[in-house]
Formats: structure tokens, C-alpha cells, sequence
């Protein structure tokens, strides 16, 4: 068969009506067309009918607006005969193959594990980047491969590449036993998925039957303090830490220009380091843990800042989960920030985790009271399950009431002579780690200043580590130990 390479208007070619309806993401092609160049031309008849290349003439045409592309005449028996072959002869990929081409692109990029980055003209964290690239479009589906090719046995992972189970079910099977996994390989496709699911559900419900001993049996914190609060950079220090070993973050890093004693971060740099500090702690953070920030933006020429309200936005696009607005209410607060505005009583808690649904106690803080249910007006009355439905029941009983979404804790209750210029108040890290922790959980502050939350941590009989790049501070935050 005789082949010709030219070079054709593209509103010559004539796509016809086609069979292939999933385009993909075209703009990530035309990324690597304008790029690496056009690697492989699509294919025409001689009366310019298209036989393939159909995402590539997309991607030409109607992201790089091109007027122009490289085509090769082909001689076919049919149309069909030829899209065809271009698309289910040719062989793609496999999972197994995506996952080393990924793992290659991960190794050719900068040391900056965790951080956003710029290569290969996308931008973002190297695993968002490595999965675009290598054709598993989102960090997710990507670790979900990597779990089958590191603990599937060897008739999983043949499965998963020849498409008989899809990458998410493989991921699920994968923490059942090489016997087990192997059975269910031998069931219908909607019989795997099914089989897929039971596995993670008993997965789950071993783990958390396994929590509970492990918690009882956990050793006591160690009381040499001195090596578990440790002056250095969080950005060198978080890496070291094992993962999966931190249950809880409790922090107030130092706010936008705000603390002299610290090297400043600006607005416009505050999200990015954020995100790469956070990024850091991703691995190193339980599947059930939270991460606490204590943080207000400040009044600059009259106009509130929006740097932290771009850090939240920011934290969400790297996969966090915000997961619920929490306010610490201080009374007693000095009369800080703008005298033309209403005195500062209150700051936000940021609430981020890896999950939808991290550990939770919400009866640890909650008051007792005799008037537990709801009390409401029938005026409310609008059915449903919302707790003021109609004809709910309304009595009220004595017990615990959950905890509130606003955390009190006075400065005053600091003491004096701490010389530090933002003392965290010992209570309000005791309500968070009594809330959203367990005995022996471990606690983390990795911008730990005077250590209130170290404090409350040890009195709670928690695990601790914490940071901080003053020595300064590091002394202050371990003679507070003397006291508890």
C-alpha cells in the first residue's frame, strides 16, 4: 500500500460521522502537539475522508486554532475499516505501563516532593503532574494503580491491564489475600465490583476493631520532652516524620507579615507556602486525622485582606477537605486591630483533613444539660428529617449536648510572663485535642511558638512533637512542661 505525507488545510479533511464519542482531554494533546510537535500525522483518503486521528485534528483545529496539519493519504477498504484499526488494534497502555512511564516523570522533576511545581508546562504537586502526563489524568486513579502493582498478585494486575477489572475495583481487591483475589477473578465483572466492595469493607471494619487495642496498648509519651520538641524548619522537619503517625495538627503558623520574630511570608506567597507545608504533612497525617490552623487576615488600608480566604481555595485544589467553619471566641481580647472597626474578639479555626469524615468526639466538650432535643416553635414545622420537622419529636432529656462550633478560651487564662508575642491559650488547644483526638494519639504543632499546644497535649496524655525555627521559643515551650 502506497503512502503519501502532506500537509492539508484542516477544514478540507471531512471527519464524517464517527464512532468514537469520549475525546479525552484535548487540551492537554494540543499541550504536547505545540510541544513535542505533531508525532504522529493523521490519516486521510484521497478524497480528504477522515480514517483516523480524530482527537489529533480536534486538537489542531479547535484548541491551537491551526490552519494547517500533517496527513498521511491512506488507501482503506472502508471508513469503519480503517477507524477501526486505528483504534482497537493499536494498543494503548496498560495500567501497569502508565504507572512506570508516571514513576519515570516523578524521578526527572526537581527534588520538591509535596509542592506545587511548574514542569513540563503544567503546574502543580509532581504526582498531579506525573498522572496527567502518563495518561491517569488525576492523582487518585493514579495511587490507585500503584496500590494493585505493589500488593495485587500477579492475575489482578494482568486483569487491571487487560481492562476485566476496572483500576478503581483492582485498588479494593488489592487489600484482600493473593488467594482471595484470585477466586474473585473468576466471577462476572458485576460479581468482582461486589466481591471488590465486601474487601473494603471488611478492610475497614479490621482496622477500626484494630484501633482500639492498639490504642490501650500504645506505650506512655516519653518524658524526655527535650527530644520530642525540636528547633528547626517544618519544611525540613515534617519529612522525617513516619507516616500515618500524626492523629492531629494543632497550629497558628505565623500570620502574613504580621510577627517580627519570624522570617515574614507575603499575601501573595502565603497560599503557596501553606500548600507546601500541608503537602508535606499529607503522608505523615492518619486517614482520620484533622488539621486545626488558628488564623485571622488583618485590616490594610481600610480593606480586609483575602490571603486567607485564598489559602482555603488553595488547600481545596490540592485535595483537602475543609471540613467544617469553627471559630475561636475570646473575650477578653485586647484591643487590637483597626480603631475604625468593631474590636477583634474572635478568630477563625481552619478545618482540613484528609476525609469527609475524620475522628470526631463531639460529646468530649459538650455541657451537660437538662435540655437535650429540640425545644422548637411549630412555626418551624416543614417535614422531612431536618431536626425542626413537623411533628418530630420535640421533648428535651437530661445529658451531654454536642459541642458547639465556637471554641471560648480567654487570653487571660495564658498567665503572665510568657515572653512571646501570640501566646496560644492552653484551653483552646485542650478543647480541639479532647474533641478531635484519642488517649496516646499523637499531636503535632509544627509552628509550635511558646508550645501551648504541646502543653495541653502532655496534660491530655497525648503523644507530642513540635517545631520551631526560635531556640527561643523552643526553651520557653519546654520549661512550660515544669508545671503540668
Amino acid at each position: 500500500m502506497e503512502e503519501q505525507l502532506k500537509r492539508l488545510r484542516v477544514s478540507q479533511i471531512k471527519p464524517g460521522r464517527r464512532h468514537r464519542k469520549d475525546f479525552g482531554d484535548l487540551k492537554s494533546l494540543a499541550q504536547s502537539i505545540k510541544e513535542e510537535g505533531l508525532l504522529q500525522p493523521v490519516g486521510v483518503t484521497a478524497d480528504m475522508k477522515l480514517v483516523f486521528g480524530e482527537r489529533r485534528l480536534r486538537a489542531v483545529r479547535d484548541v491551537l486554532k491551526r490552519k494547517t496539519i500533517i496527513a498521511r493519504i491512506v488507501d482503506v477498504s472502508s471508513i469503519v475499516a480503517g477507524e477501526w484499526t486505528e483504534n482497537e488494534v493499536r494498543k494503548d497502555f496498560s495500567p501497569s505501563e502508565r504507572v512506570a512511564i508516571a514513576k519515570a516523570i516523578e524521578k526527572a522533576m526537581p527534588e520538591r516532593r509535596g509542592k506545587s511545581q511548574k514542569f513540563d508546562g503544567l503546574k502543580g504537586r509532581s504526582d498531579d503532574i506525573a498522572a496527567n502526563r502518563s495518561g491517569f489524568g488525576n492523582r487518585q486513579t493514579y495511587r490507585q494503580a500503584q496500590k494493585v502493582i505493589a500488593n495485587g498478585s500477579s492475575n489482578l494486575i494482568l486483569a487491571m491491564d487487560q481492562g476485566r477489572v476496572s483500576i478503581s475495583a483492582a485498588a479494593l481487591l488489592a487489600d484482600a489475600d493473593v488467594d482471595e483475589q484470585n477466586a474473585v477473578l473468576e466471577l462476572n465483572e458485576k460479581a468482582i465490583l461486589q466481591a471488590a466492595k465486601e474487601v473494603r469493607k471488611r478492610q475497614v471494619e479490621r482496622e477500626m476493631e484494630s484501633q482500639r487495642p492498639k490504642r490501650r496498648k500504645r506505650s506512655k509519651p516519653s518524658k524526655d520532652d527535650a527530644k520530642k520538641v525540636i528547633c528547626g524548619d517544618a519544611f525540613d522537619l515534617i519529612p522525617e516524620l513516619k507516616n500515618g503517625s500524626i492523629n492531629l495538627v494543632v497550629t497558628s503558623p505565623p500570620y502574613c507579615e504580621q510577627r517580627k520574630d519570624y522570617k515574614g511570608v507575603s499575601e501573595a506567597e502565603y497560599p503557596e507556602w501553606t500548600t507546601e507545608w500541608m503537602g508535606l504533612l499529607w503522608d505523615k497525617l492518619a486517614d482520620d486525622g484533622s488539621v486545626f490552623i488558628v488564623i485571622r487576615p488583618h485590616i490594610k488600608r481600610g480593606v480586609l485582606s483575602d490571603y486567607v480566604l485564598r489559602t482555603r481555595l488553595a488547600l481545596r485544589d490540592d485535595g483537602w477537605t475543609e471540613c467544617e467553619e469553627l471559630i475561636w471566641l475570646k473575650p477578653d481580647a485586647p484591643p487590637l486591630g483597626s480603631r475604625q472597626r468593631p474590636r477583634r474578639t474572635w478568630e477563625h479555626i481552619l478545618w482540613f483533613s484528609k476525609t469527609p469524615k475524620p475522628f470526631v468526639n463531639l460529646k468530649a466538650c459538650g455541657r451537660e444539660t437538662d435540655r437535650v432535643g429540640f425545644a422548637g416553635s411549630i412555626r418551624f414545622g416543614v417535614g422531612g428529617d431536618s431536626p425542626i420537622g413537623h411533628g418530630q419529636h420535640r421533648s428535651m432529656t437530661n445529658g451531654v449536648a454536642r459541642t458547639p462550633d465556637v471554641f471560648t478560651a480567654t487570653i487571660g487564662s495564658n498567665g503572665a510572663g510568657i515572653d512571646h508575642p501570640a501566646v496560644f491559650p492552653i484551653a483552646l488547644a485542650e478543647q480541639l485535642i479532647l474533641t478531635f483526638s484519642q488517649e496516646r494519639d499523637r499531636v503535632l504543632d509544627p509552628f509550635c511558638g511558646s508550645g501551648s499546644s504541646l502543653s495541653a497535649a502532655k496534660r491530655l496524655d497525648r503523644d507530642f512533637r513540635g517545631f520551631d525555627v526560635s531556640k527561643k521559643y523552643v526553651k520557653i515551650a519546654l520549661s512550660r512542661f515544669e508545671s503540668i
